[in-house]
């Protein structure tokens, strides 16, 4: 690992700049608590200045939310402290909740909202007359923060989130070329792997594409393009995995892939290779396939069927192929009436997986902790019991709408006893002997450059989280400085254990909720897969995008898990092209025969109770009556008198019975 890069050192020293401007404008403005400032500035930060402006918008928006309701709750229920907190707490269980249903950047205004409002109100239940004047104070030093760390980062050698996007599309682009070469010259390649990366690049850019309308570059690409250039990458993910296997079944076959087929598999690798595309050269390719599609005299029914499906993916891949070169160069080579038409249109938000189940937990989980908190506080007397409780609603604020909340928040719980250590060491041990504002500034440099290091290091970024929220609301950075060392002891072990709390009810509820939580990916999988098959599944790309996050959020929770793991994601990836196909199907029975359409309607309601019907922890494999229906369908279809319909069944079918029975012995003619 390398000690020192200059994107992470420019992103650090960025950050202190920012840092230390937020804390001299709201000491010069009198605030009571210009770390708050600081703290905002990290929170903030990102590398890229469209990711900053954004997450500078969301926050603010959310800041004044929490400051409103804080306002709101506190005079109302000031004569009951108990029901005030409970209030408090409901209303940052709500907020996290729809946090964790949001799944895009705008969740940091719900979260923001939740938690200012523990801020504000907590620190004021003991001295309600206050609480607009706190609210007001600390909104003033949060918008500070948040003001200086967008100025820094926007103006201050930006990066743009275009340039990161661009390399993003470029990358997804290559890995799919690669993987079209590898299986049209080799046959197939590891499918599963290959899906799991393509997956991982549209996720990557649907967070990127988030930020485009706040970023810094002179012209940036359109969200339309973007998101038409993930669906055409969704579209295209499942056709490669399919071409790779038939291209491995034809190749273990007497004869291998037919000679008849070898030039165009030539002319399309060259085509794929070749640096500029031309269109009409994709058209004379696919009409190309088309020519090849009649079968020979004396072939055997299931090769034949193999050697269509094979030309259709072939179609299918060179159509997708040729639109996302084409998006690659809009989005690569932006102009201003990109942004005019975005303007005069608008864009679709990318379809994403919402967990009500999870949701409702971490709302629970919060309200349960800020509720036992309160009431030990108000029980006992606590003196520093309304820190505890902020800083647990703090911890939920930032951890609850993660992926995996209750690793987060113990990585959180790290990092935050880190920055507390750091933060003793420094308030009574160096700042005592600091008597100017440059040596404090050259003191604190040290510190805060590291975190912003490390912050920009994916590994440490889940620990400085904690730290860069402990450092500076620790260590002392008020306008003067308070020697007292049992009162400083006290708020920092007050602060830690309402973390610590957050961390243990978020364990004790959420940690064993991570095999449950896959499995409701799956059932949700599963679901959708039967709707799509009994007509209920919507749009096909709307489908296959809500699939592909699933897959990712699935992915991301096998990391670290048992072996059932690896087979679980196998399945839900098959299971996946069978339900799009299973849905190419079922729009096929509009203009088939009536004795097709009976034998595919027959199909689909057999595949959709399969679906119903499965186990999302233990997936096994379909009856052998399904396989029968499939083949049914399949000699239907054989004898359908139109080509077209004909060539277009067999395909889906040779499809379908693969993805659903890999293993099994190929069609045979079968008696009708």
């Amino acid at each position: 690992m390398r000690i020192l890069d200059r994107e992470e050192t420019l992103f650090s020293v960025k950050c202190m700049i920012a840092a230390g401007l937020a804390y001299w404008s709201a000491a010069a403005a009198g605030l009571e608590h210009p770390w708050w400032a600081v703290t905002t500035v990290y929170i903030v930060s990102q590398r890229l200045s469209g990711a900053v402006l954004s997450k500078a918008l969301f926050r603010s928006v959310g800041t004044v939310l929490g400051a409103a309701a804080a306002v709101i709750l506190v005079p109302s229920l000031v004569n009951e402290p108990m029901v005030l907190s409970v209030a408090l707490g409901l209303w940052l269980g709500v907020c996290v909740a729809l946090g964790v249903l949001d799944r895009t950047a705008r969740s940091y205004t719900f979260v923001l909202a939740g938690y200012t409002a523990s801020i504000i109100g907590f620190a004021s239940v003991e001295h309600p007359d206050a609480t607009f004047q706190v609210g007001v104070v600390r909104v003033q030093e949060i918008l500070i923060g948040i003001l200086c760390g967008s100025l820094v980062h926007g103006a201050v050698f930006p990066r743009t989130v275009t340039g990161s996007l661009q390399a993003r599309v470029k990358d997804a682009l290559r890995e799919a070329t690669s993987r079209a070469r590898s299986a049209l010259r080799f046959g197939a390649a590891a499918a599963t792997a290959a899906d799991l990366r393509l997956a991982a690049d549209m996720d990557a850019l649907d967070k990127l594409a988030v930020h485009l309308p706040f970023d810094t570059a002179r012209l940036a690409p359109s969200n339309r393009a973007v998101r038409e250039f993930q669906d055409q990458l969704a579209l295209l993910m499942p056709n490669l995995v399919t071409l790779e296997e038939r291209m491995a079944e034809l190749e273990r076959q007497e004869g291998g892939v037919p000679d008849r087929l070898r030039p165009l598999l030539s002319d399309i690798v060259a085509w794929i290779d070749a640096p500029v595309s031309e269109r009409e050269q994709a058209a004379s390719l696919i009409a190309e396939a088309r020519a090849l599609a009649q079968p020979e005299p004396g072939e055997p029914p299931w090769r034949e069927m193999l050697v269509l499906n094979l030309l259709a993916r072939l179609e299918t891949v060179i159509e997708r192929f040729d639109r996302c070169r084409a998006l690659e160069a809009r989005i690569l080579r932006p102009t201003w009436r990109d942004g005019l038409e975005e303007l005069l249109s608008g864009s679709r938000d990318r379809a994403l997986h919402r967990d009500p189940a999870l949701a409702v937990g971490t709302g629970l989980a919060t309200v349960v902790t800020i509720t036992l908190i309160c009431l030990f506080w108000t029980q006992t007397s606590w003196v520093d019991g309304a820190l505890a409780a902020t800083l647990a609603g703090i911890t939920y604020g930032l951890c609850g709408p993660a992926d995996r909340p209750a690793h987060e928040a113990r990585d959180f719980l790290v990092g935050y006893g880190f920055g507390q250590i750091i933060a003793l060491v420094f308030a009574f041990a160096v700042l005592p002997r600091v008597t100017e504002g440059a040596a404090l500034a050259a003191i604190l440099a040290p510190p805060f450059l590291i975190l912003g290091s490390m912050e920009a290091r994916p590994f440490f970024s889940r620990y400085v989280r904690g730290a860069r929220l402990a450092f500076p609301n620790t260590v002392g950075l008020e306008p003067r400085w308070d020697p007292n060392f049992v009162p400083f002891i006290n708020h920092l072990i007050a602060s830690w254990l309402g973390v610590a709390f957050a961390t243990l009810v978020l364990w004790l509820v959420l940690s064993r909720d991570g095999r449950s939580t896959s499995i409701r990916l799956v059932r949700a999988c599963t679901r959708s897969i039967s709707q799509r098959l009994t007509g209920r599944g919507g749009a096909t790309k709307v489908w296959l995008e809500q699939m592909l996050d699933r897959l990712n959020l699935l992915r991301a929770r096998q990391d670290g898990a048992e072996g059932w793991a690896s087979p679980q994601m196998t399945h839900a990836l098959r299971a996946m092209r069978a339900g799009l196909v299973g849905g190419e199907l079922r729009d096929l029975q509009a203009v088939a025969g009536p004795r097709e359409r009976r034998c595919a309607a027959s199909l689909l309601r057999a595949l959709a109770r399969h679906f119903d019907q499965l186990d999302p922890a233990q997936p096994g494999p379909p009856a052998p009556a399904l396989l029968s229906a499939i083949d049914r369908t399949v000699a239907a279809y054989r004898r359908e008198p139109n080509p077209e319909h004909r060539r277009q069944g067999l395909v889906i079918l040779t499809s379908l019975r693969r993805n659903l029975f890999p293993s099994a012995p190929g069609y045979a003619e079968a008696a009708p």
